[in-house]
């Protein structure tokens, strides 16, 4: 193995040592409860990330100029039955409701809602795409993981 070879393996595995830990708090707050995260990219390189703590539009400005809103909301009850009445499932994976809206405009249009899993990608083409500009492909990485507290251990012992 060469110097070189050496020193990037040492890096490798301190870089784990300090990445793997903050990796298992991601997705959890202090009480033990999961946070959706989302993760957003365009055309392929990775812009922004953030938990959503609210129903707010979080805005990205897009590499063709365009600044989208992204909203993040929680699947209601009404929704998850029409679901299990359409499909005759018994249980699927939970949802939340994506609006995507254009935030360049005076009086904002919803460009888009869809459903999707809180732990998926969703990806939509041609975001922003205009006579003056064109398109982005924009991917929506979700995680919310279940999350493992003391207090959780404690309750499922009993």
């Amino acid at each position: 193995m060469t110097q070189i070879q050496k020193k990037w393996q040492v890096l490798t595995m301190a870089a784990a040592f300090f990445v793997t830990p903050l990796s298992f708090a991601m997705g959890c707050n202090d009480a033990g409860e999961p946070v959706q995260f989302v993760e957003l990219s365009a055309n392929g390189k990775v812009l922004d990330s953030w938990d959503v703590l609210n129903t707010e539009y979080h805005r990205v400005k897009l590499p063709n100029g365009m600044e989208l809103g992204i909203k993040i909301e929680p699947a209601e009850k009404e929704k998850y039955l029409e679901i299990l009445k359409q499909s005759k499932r018994t249980a699927f994976s939970e949802l939340v409701k994506i609006t995507l809206q254009d935030m360049n405009q005076s009086a904002p249009k919803k460009d888009s809602f869809t459903w999707g899993g809180t732990n998926s990608r969703q990806g939509y083409g041609n975001v922003g795409k205009n006579d003056d500009r064109p398109g982005v492909q924009v991917d929506l990485w979700l995680l919310k993981p279940h999350c493992v507290s003391e207090k959780s251990l404690m309750k499922d012992s009993k």
